[in-house]
C-alpha cells in the first residue's frame, strides 16, 4: 500500500530521531553506553494548514479503511526538497498516534499525523 495522493503537508516538517542507545550506570555513579544494534526508527510529522475536504476523505478513508489506524505499514513518499538526502525516497512507515483533524473552514481541515518508519 501507498500513502495517498494528496495536497503537500505544510511546513514545519518535523523529524524526530529517538535516542537509541543503552545505558547503564555503576555504583561508581560511572555512565556506560553503547549503540544499540538494531534500526533506528525515525518519526516525522505531517501537518496541514488547509487540506482540502476531498484529500481530507482521502486521507481518512485511507487510515481508517485500509492500514486499519495504526495497524499496517504502507510506503510514504519524502517530499522532494532540494538538498535533502531523503527527497523523494519511499520509506516503509505506519501511523503512530491519534488521527486528529479540525475542520477549520468551510472547505478545508487543519490538522496533523505522526508515521513512524517500521
Amino acid at each position: 500500500m501507498e500513502f495517498p495522493t494528496i495536497k503537500r503537508p505544510s511546513f514545519p516538517l518535523k523529524e524526530t530521531i529517538p535516542d537509541h542507545t543503552i545505558k547503564g550506570q555503576t555504583d561508581g555513579i560511572t555512565m556506560f553506553t553503547r549503540p544499540r544494534f538494531t534500526k533506528v526508527p525515525r518519526s516525522f510529522t505531517l501537518s496541514w494548514s488547509r487540506l482540502p475536504i476531498t484529500d481530507y476523505e482521502r486521507l481518512r478513508h485511507f487510515y481508517y479503511n485500509e492500514v486499519k489506524g495504526n495497524a499496517l505499514a504502507f510506503l510514504w513518499t519524502y517530499p522532494d526538497i532540494p538538498g535533502n538526502s531523503l527527497s523523494g525516497k519511499k520509506l516503509t512507515v505506519r501511523f503512530d498516534g491519534d488521527f486528529e483533524f479540525e475542520l477549520s473552514d468551510y472547505d478545508c481541515y487543519t490538522g496533523s499525523i505522526k508515521v513512524t518508519e517500521v
